[in-house]
């Protein structure tokens, strides 16, 4: 199983169960980590980007996989 495979199955076991500013915490925990694993790569996308397709699209519930993504942030996630 990815990282990322791992974050989303445990944002979606905790995130019913905990109150508002603790989703806060767990989405900045997990992306946080997410992006302390990123390689540096020719090409990759901005940090900025990344990030912002982890805080607001990846790390939330519903997840990426139960709505539809803009393009950019669906090629960020993938």
């Amino acid at each position: 199983m990815t990282w990322y495979a791992f974050a989303l199955k445990y944002l979606a076991m905790k995130w019913p169960h905990a109150a508002p500013n603790t989703h806060n915490g767990i989405n900045e925990a997990l992306t946080a980590v997410t992006m302390a694993l990123l390689d540096d790569r020719p090409g990759q996308l901005s940090e900025e980007l990344i990030r912002r397709a982890l805080r607001n699209w990846a790390f939330v519930l519903p997840g990426p996989n139960e709505r539809e993504l803009p393009t950019e942030i669906a090629n960020t996630l993938h």
